[in-house]
């Protein structure tokens, strides 16, 4: 999320042409930007600088507009409630007050002709190519903003991406690190894999009478059967009766309680007959194990996003391939699916740059390491000023309210 933010943050405010003004928001959020003395009500408080209430609702506001126009018809708020957005946006806000600060006090600043020049260059700014005042003052207008307002936000913007520069431009990196990095990076394995959860592993399962008998006399029976009656109730519904009415407990509890016993059987012998496939020494002989079929990736990158043939793969998927031990067999579930996988042979890298390559792969990776030199910085940062944030005690409730739920 706050990759998407940061990517966005150079010109959150005319994202997309909105039409997000603070009017109206008091029902959603259940307070005002204002506080009952008439005064401007703040969302947090970063040493001397405020961060104020109505900044921050326009802000939420404007993110939330984002992926509205990004998700079409589909969108609704509730998607981005598990993604706690609202202290993600506050976060982000004070991390931004924190850098103009600490720029501030190293001798960093943003000249009125860099800030002109970069308010300028802004497309939703220009008309035929060209600044456009009435443009300009327009959408401040729209989005109920005052020049110095945007002109503050944009220069803290700068600020930041000044001190990122600082930090990237630093780094130093020698011909033999850059030489390891390349084949690291250029790595190629092949994974071998089982997928277990296939109607081939099956296994057959008996439930007895005097086990369902014992499982409903337990509480813990009795609950989990219940349950999902209560769950499943539509399943239940009587085909000779008319009126559709759902069966009584009482007459389907056994089917119930014999089918839960069932798939936690089948739950049990299936990862006994995986821990058992798991001590193979190859990965052919835990197939035979399961009645499964070997399948084999095709050669993949430390850089792909996803591995090939598994579905629902991502990046951790893929970093974690890279560190398994040839000579093993591994568990891992991906895309909710339960393998057993190893890793094979891949292709050879060398350590070589080629001469057309060097220069843009040495930018590519100190930006890499700046980057993430620069977000160790902030962590810095954030815990030297964690006594110095004061954050508003009605918002901070409404957030971690939103997070437990």
């Amino acid at each position: 999320m706050l990759d998407i933010l940061r990517k966005n943050s150079r010109h959150w405010l005319v994202v997309g042409l909105m039409a997000i003004v603070v009017v109206g928001l008091t029902a959603f959020f259940g307070y005002s930007a204002r506080d009952t003395k008439g005064g401007q009500a703040y969302a947090a408080k970063v040493g001397a600088d405020t961060i104020k209430m109505g900044e921050y609702i326009t802000r939420y506001r404007n993110v939330v507009e984002m992926y509205r126009k990004r998700l079409g018809p589909d969108f609704s708020e509730k998607l981005l409630e598990p993604l706690n957005i609202k202290f993600q946006i506050l976060s982000g806000m004070v991390v931004d007050r924190i850098i103009y600060q600490e720029a501030k006090n190293n001798g960093l600043d943003v000249c009125k002709d860099e800030l002109r020049d970069s308010i300028a260059n802004v497309p939703y700014f220009q008309k035929d190519g060209k600044f456009s005042m009435d443009y300009y003052k327009g959408m401040l207008s729209y989005n109920r903003m005052t020049a110095n307002e945007f002109e503050n936000i944009q220069r803290r913007e700068m600020l930041r991406e000044k001190m990122k520069g600082i930090i990237i431009g630093s780094s130093k990196v020698s011909e033999d690190e850059l030489k390891e990095a390349y084949k690291v990076n250029n790595q190629k394995i092949k994974v071998s894999y089982i997928l277990v959860n296939e109607p081939a592993n099956a296994v057959s399962i008996q439930v007895k009478d005097e086990e369902v008998k014992g499982f409903l006399a337990s509480e813990e029976g009795k609950k989990e059967t219940q349950d999902y009656y209560t769950k499943h109730n539509s399943t239940f519904v009587d085909p000779k009766k008319k009126d559709k009415s759902v069966v009584k407990f009482d007459d389907v509890k056994q089917d119930i309680a014999k089918m839960i016993l069932s798939r936690k059987k089948e739950g049990q012998a299936v990862d006994a007959r995986i821990e058992q496939a798991l001590k193979a020494t190859d990965i052919k002989k835990a197939a035979a194990e399961l009645k499964a079929k070997v399948e084999t990736t095709t050669p993949f990158s430390r850089k792909e996003s996803s591995i090939p043939q598994l579905f629902g793969s991502n990046t951790n998927d893929v970093l974690w391939m890279f560190g398994l031990n040839g000579s093993k067999l591994y568990k891992r579930e991906i895309g909710g699916k339960v393998y057993i996988i190893t890793a094979i042979g891949g292709e050879k890298t060398k350590s070589e740059i080629p001469a057309k390559d060097h220069d843009s792969f040495r930018n590519s990776y100190l930006g890499e390491r700046g980057n993430a030199e620069f977000m160790a910085y902030l962590d810095g940062l954030k815990k030297k000023w964690s006594k110095k944030v004061t954050y508003s005690p009605v918002l901070l409730k409404d957030i971690r309210q939103g997070a437990e739920e």
